[in-house]
């Protein structure tokens, strides 16, 4: 039976990210046997409610989707241990920002040949980003 709190959970690292979840994992950084794990979220650079942490309590394995976030938003995550005795101290925080929003193609009107304008033809945009996430760094491709 343990005798002290746990110690918090180490290597926190962000699996994957949508525009309204964020998927992570971590090592449990603990000997003794850990009940379960808390994680907790709160939306960064924003004042009233969102700022608060929020959590997701007795998650029994070392990864975690955290569901119902706002898109490219930017939120810090971070996980503690449970044991019989009590809650760790939280972990190392990890930064993240949620993709944005996939919109759908612009559609553009082209002239056919012997039509004139409103042709009806949909053409997709010339360049074309995608965002991507590298250990919680964001970077904008050009594809």
């Amino acid at each position: 039976m343990p005798v002290a709190l746990p110690s918090p959970p180490s290597s926190v690292v962000v699996t994957d990210v949508s525009a309204d979840s964020v998927s992570l994992s971590w090592n449990s950084g603990n000997v003794e046997p850990v009940s379960s794990y808390v994680v907790q979220f709160r939306a960064k650079y924003t004042d009233g409610e969102e700022a608060e942490w929020r959590e997701s309590a007795d998650v029994v394995r070392t990864s975690l989707t955290v569901r119902g976030l706002r898109a490219f938003s930017v939120y810090e995550l971070r996980v503690l241990a449970v044991s019989s005795i009590g809650r760790s101290l939280p972990s190392a925080g990890v930064d993240v920002t949620t993709a944005e929003l996939r919109q759908s193609r612009p559609h553009t009107q082209q002239s056919r040949r012997g039509q004139g304008h409103g042709g009806g033809n949909c053409t997709p945009p010339i360049v074309a980003c995608r965002k991507i996430s590298i250990l919680s760094k964001n970077f904008l491709l050009k594809t």
